[in-house]
């Protein structure tokens, strides 16, 4: 599983259609993508699209792609830290 920080900026999306973006839901020539597809071929024999990946904060953020995401630690300590256990009601009915 791989956890990547958020999905889009609006300053990003304000740009003209990109069809390797609407193909695969990422932008392949970022740099961060690179060194990403690089590193999971490197250390793993994998590439992005034989993993399971998402985002923390799934939304359009605002500014520009660059710009800091206040929800991220939020969103890291939903997707990583374990869910409290719901005791399991069981009755004789």
């Amino acid at each position: 599983m791989i956890l990547l920080q958020d999905w889009a900026s609006s300053a990003e999306l304000a740009k003209p259609l990109d069809d390797a973006m609407v193909k695969l839901g990422r932008n392949p020539a970022l740099p961060t993508n690179k060194n990403l597809e690089a590193l999971l071929q490197r250390f793993f024999g994998r590439e992005l699209q034989d993993t399971f990946a998402t985002n923390l904060f799934p939304f359009v953020k605002s500014g520009s792609i660059s710009q800091k995401s206040p929800q991220l630690i939020c969103g890291l300590r939903r997707a990583i830290l374990p869910c409290p256990r719901l005791p399991s009601c069981s009755h004789d009915w």
